[in-house]
């Protein structure tokens, strides 16, 4: 990392710059493609300029951008958690079924081989892993002397898109040339993560703060701060698992080999506020086209689906959040009383939020394609599922809550370097609705993912030390606490 900075104009505008680049090699390597897992790499920048037209006005702006990307973890699959069932050596491979009992302990990772899927997009490569952009802006205003105070503004604008997409079986078999093709991995089923999360934030923030010298009896032992905060979250989420198995047909008693297939999506249609469920036609291939058959591998599979869409372009659930709050805080440092070593605090905050939710299908929808076989003497049929969102069907839902979040502090200075401090506080957390995207079958209700909020009083008790000797300053912090939550 480095950085730079200094004035531009004496006293009045200045610019500061700086950034960063990272790069960790995992300690781990995959055997499949022989690369590392486990690392990352990631570069960001910022750029800061201060700005003081006047002695009353200073302007502070900020703006920076970060890229980071993670590899796929260095996970391995714990070989006496599986059932394994060995398929003829000219089928695609062997199917793998986890059976763990919970509470199970398995063992320990040591000595065990990494074994993650190549990428079918992109083969002899690991999947991409995690990435993480984040784009941010901020503008801090400050106005001395305003109505006997320093009036103050906080801006601030965040754009973030993060993307996972990974292995999620960590059991590949290794393709020693057994069939044709690029593709690293040859077990007959696969199964694969998929998100995305985009956010934008907007924030908005006045401050006005009381700087009081003479307040009649008060004197300058009584100040007042009051403010606004308005705020909107827009997101938009993605995802989806999706997962395919391949069979030897002859396995079902010689079930007929189909060179075509249809792919349909059965999902929930909220319109009106009924649930029921919707057949979505989708597209239909017939038996000449060239991605209709042979296939090879589960891979293949995949890319066939890829021309025809059911994985991509399909639209996400969006979440939206508008804030609105005002706060008032007091404080009175007792001089008046002859007190002059205690102060009392007093604030409150008013907040009131709207959460609203839209999913699309309800989220998940599930599409099943069926029939695509091999040509070989052990032919077999392989079923592709990927659980995302449907067309057309959707869920809406809304929650606003208002709320109070008062706090009051009582300080006591025993001496110059000992402070002692208690303070009660009550928190919200305002309600909601669900947003993680159910892992499996059909959304009968909105209703079902609504949460109601959560409260808690909290006690604090602590003590602040500043102590000088032989061995310099020394800093002693120390607190007690005491929360109850209720309605969790």
């Amino acid at each position: 990392n480095a950085g730079a900075g200094g004035p531009i104009i004496d006293d009045i505008l200045g610019l500061r710059v700086s950034g960063y680049y990272w790069n960790e090699q995992g300690q781990y390597r995959n055997l499949i493609t022989g690369d590392h897992v486990g690392g990352g790499e990631g570069f960001g920048g910022a750029a800061t300029f201060s700005f003081n037209p006047t002695e009353n006005l200073s302007l502070k702006f900020r703006a920076e951008y970060t890229d980071d990307e993670y590899d796929q973890r260095a996970v391995v699959l714990l070989e006496d958690a599986d059932q394994v069932v060995a398929l003829p050596p000219d089928a695609a491979g062997i199917v793998t079924t986890p059976s763990v009992p919970n509470g199970t302990t398995l063992g320990y990772a040591h000595g065990l081989t990494v074994r993650l899927t190549d990428d079918f997009l992109n083969p002899g490569e690991d999947y991409p892993g995690t990435d993480i952009e984040i784009l941010r802006f901020s503008l801090i205003a400050s106005w001395d002397n305003v109505l006997s105070g320093t009036l103050s503004s906080y801006t601030g604008y965040t754009d973030s898109d993060d993307f996972d997409r990974y292995d999620q079986d960590y059991n590949a078999i290794p393709n020693n040339g057994s069939i044709p093709g690029p593709f690293g991995d040859i077990q007959s089923g696969h199964n694969e993560a998929w998100d995305r999360n985009e956010q934008k934030i907007f924030s908005q923030e006045l401050r006005w703060a009381s700087d009081w010298q003479d307040l009649g009896w008060f004197g300058d032992s009584l100040q007042l701060t009051v403010g606004g905060n308005f705020w909107k979250s827009d997101k938009k989420i993605d995802s989806r698992n999706i997962s395919i198995n391949c069979f030897q047909y002859d396995l079902f008693g010689g079930a007929p080999i189909f060179l075509s297939h249809q792919i349909n999506s059965a999902c929930q249609d909220f319109n009106a506020g009924a649930a029921s469920t919707k057949t979505v036609p989708q597209k239909q291939i017939p038996a000449d086209s060239p991605i209709s058959g042979p296939i090879d591998t589960w891979q293949e599979v995949f890319l066939n689906n890829e021309a025809i869409g059911i994985r991509h372009n399909l639209p996400g659930q969006k979440v939206r959040t508008v804030h609105h709050s005002i706060y008032a805080l007091v404080e009175w440092r007792l001089s008046p009383l002859g007190l002059d070593s205690w102060k009392i605090s007093a604030e409150n905050r008013w907040t009131e939020e709207n959460f609203t939710l839209f999913r699309y299908a309800g989220n998940p929808c599930t599409f099943t394609a069926i029939g695509f076989v091999t040509e070989t003497p052990a032919d077999a049929i392989c079923a592709l599922e990927a659980v995302g969102q449907g067309f057309g069907a959707f869920a809406a839902g809304q929650q606003d809550g208002a709320f109070h979040s008062p706090r009051f502090t009582l300080e006591w200075d025993i001496t110059d370097n000992v402070l002692t401090y208690f303070s009660a506080a009550r928190g919200t957390k305002p309600k909601g609705i669900d947003q993680l995207p159910p892992s499996g079958g059909a959304i009968s209700d909105i209703d079902d993912f609504r949460f109601d909020s959560e409260k808690l009083n909290a006690y604090e008790l602590g003590i602040k030390l500043n102590l000088s000797g032989g061995f310099g300053d020394i800093l002693f912090n120390g607190a007690g606490f005491f929360n109850d939550f209720s309605d969790k």
